[in-house]
């Protein structure tokens, strides 16, 4: 029996007893012979998934990082031409708060969120133990959260 046969024939003996949908359109397989769904044609194969994917967790620390990432790379463009156009001349303070935090800050954040979206990010965060992969998403979190209210509040500072 060549692989392809003893798949399908795994596939079979799967659904013989068992209500099971189609993953593409719900038709329920139970009794099914062939890798076909009988109603939308889809080719079914049995795969091995992990019980539980943390993908929510990871989507969710990617769109932290994003989120975090792009305003202040924003804000950066938008306080160095306010401040070079109105002022002349940055302090060092000024330069500091106003240039290194989101000249830093902004591109570790995307670079991150680049990494965990590339194929080997996906691989190494799946690996984490739960209570890392979850410390890691509450900790980006709590970054973006900080920073947001660190670089707002010296801003607002500045200004007043």
């Amino acid at each position: 029996m060549d692989p392809g046969e003893a798949r399908t024939r795994a596939l079979a003996d799967i659904l013989a007893a068992e209500d099971t949908p189609c993953p593409n359109c719900g038709y329920n397989l139970r009794g099914l012979t062939g890798d076909r769904c009988p109603e939308c044609n889809q080719r079914l194969e049995i795969a091995v998934r992990l019980a539980e994917d943390r993908l929510c967790m990871l989507i969710f620390t990617i769109i932290t990082l994003c989120i975090g990432s792009a305003p202040l790379l924003c804000l950066l463009m938008i306080a160095v031409i306010a401040f070079s156009s109105s002022r002349g001349r940055m302090t060092g303070s000024e330069l500091w708060w106003i240039v290194l935090i989101p000249g830093i800050f902004g591109p570790l954040l995307g670079v991150g969120a680049g990494f965990l979206a590339s194929a080997r990010g996906r691989r190494w965060f799946r690996r984490l133990p739960d209570g890392q992969a979850d410390a890691l998403s509450i900790a980006s979190a709590l970054t973006v959260i900080l920073l947001a209210v660190a670089y707002f509040s010296k801003m607002i500072h500045e200004i007043g």
